[in-house]
């Protein structure tokens, strides 16, 4: 980065090789001292006068004949095509209606995206339905097993209590809220491919849960909601449910999904709370488990695993918090890359063994300020 500073008329060129810039913090005045930077100082250095520099021809002959050519992509999930997202084995396992659902719902976030609302920072189709749709629908299977975990034990708790309790197979009634939803993901996908459990997507912006909320109905998604709210105020106001489906709501109609909020608590109420790319486990931790019911799970996908990875010291550095706000950590399962040469995923399960204490969550945005 190249960083310019006056000084006596003259004007000196400083290279920051280690900053960016965000990361400059003061630049001296006449008389000495430093250019600052996080991570570097800078020594003041004499000044030499600019003189026009003869590449502009270049330059400009360059410019033109890079402006021809894309940039190369970054990673190997930028270069896929729609057909090929299409074809990876979690969407191509989906039902035709689920299916339609979903790329329906994701389609309406591209078109929200394009006309300038920040819904997500992948702007094409194909890298979109594996990044955002394939890599959601990829949690699945625990939840498939979160929700017959708490079936059988809603089942044992009737018997107990002299009732039948739900009827195996029936999954009306299981509720999972994503915290941060931000532009539906993971909570959007999961509900359009599985439009028997109820789902409210939590977000703090309010014109991204109203696109949301509308793209959700939209796409015939009738069994989510959308809550406009701070994470850590959700733990005291959510709407209910909606009603649960009936047998026209695969048939492409719009849902009743809105944004909204309510003033029902939320509180240690949902058997799942899944959280994806929000922020670090710690404060995640103080924002997710107050909303699970004791038994239930808080499931965070992370990145790649491995001994001394990044995920692996965020998680240690997570379980007194974790312990803390009534959760015990149960497992960390690896998820296969989206693609040859992309980089792995991991899912980290956090089970919830005990009541939170009342004075959490932490409002003023302390969880995320001051990490317990």
């Amino acid at each position: 980065m190249l960083l310019l500073a006056a000084s006596g008329g003259r004007v000196a060129a400083l290279l920051c090789l280690r900053a960016t810039a965000a990361d400059a913090v003061r630049i001296t005045g006449r008389g000495g001292g430093a250019l600052r930077c996080r991570g570097a100082a800078i020594p003041r250095r004499r000044a030499i006068p600019m003189r026009p520099m003869p590449m502009l021809a270049a330059a400009s002959s360059s410019s033109s004949t890079s402006s021809t050519s894309p940039p190369a992509p970054s990673s190997p999930l930028d270069a896929v095509s729609s057909d090929q997202a299409l074809a990876h084995p979690t969407l191509a396992s989906l039902d035709q209606k689920a299916l339609e659902r979903t790329t329906r719902y994701l389609d309406l976030v591209l078109k929200a995206n394009s006309e300038g609302l920040n819904m997500t920072a992948v702007r094409s189709r194909g890298p979109a339905l594996l990044r955002h749709c394939a890599d959601s629908l990829d949690l699945l299977p625990l939840l498939d097993r979160e929700e017959e975990r708490w079936r059988e034990e809603a089942r044992n708790r009737a018997k107990n209590d002299g009732n039948d309790g739900p009827e195996k197979g029936s999954k009306v009634g299981f509720r999972v809220v994503d915290v941060g939803s931000g532009g539906g993901f993971p909570g959007a996908a999961l509900a359009a491919a599985r439009p028997e459990w109820h789902f409210v997507l939590i977000d703090a912006l309010r014109k991204r849960c109203d696109a949301v909320a509308d793209a959700v109905k939209k796409a015939g998604i009738r069994n989510a909601e959308v809550l406009w709210s701070r994470a850590e105020e959700a733990a005291a106001v959510v709407a209910s449910p909606p009603p649960p489906p009936s047998d026209d709501d695969d048939d492409g109609k719009e849902g009743n999904s809105s944004s909204s909020s309510s003033s029902s608590s939320l509180r240690e109420s949902s058997p799942v709370v899944v959280a994806r790319a929000v922020a670090e486990m710690r404060t995640l931790a103080e924002l997710c488990l107050p909303l699970v019911e004791v038994g239930g799970a808080w499931i965070s996908p992370k990145g790649p695993p491995g001994d001394n990875s990044q995920l692996e010291l965020e998680v240690e550095a997570a379980r007194k918090a974790i312990s803390l706000l009534g959760g015990e950590i149960e497992l960390i399962e690896t998820l296969p890359p989206l693609i040859s040469g992309a980089p792995g995923r991991s899912v980290v399960v956090v089970r919830k063994v005990k009541g939170t204490p009342a004075k959490y969550p932490r409002g003023n945005n302390l969880p995320g300020r001051r990490p317990l």
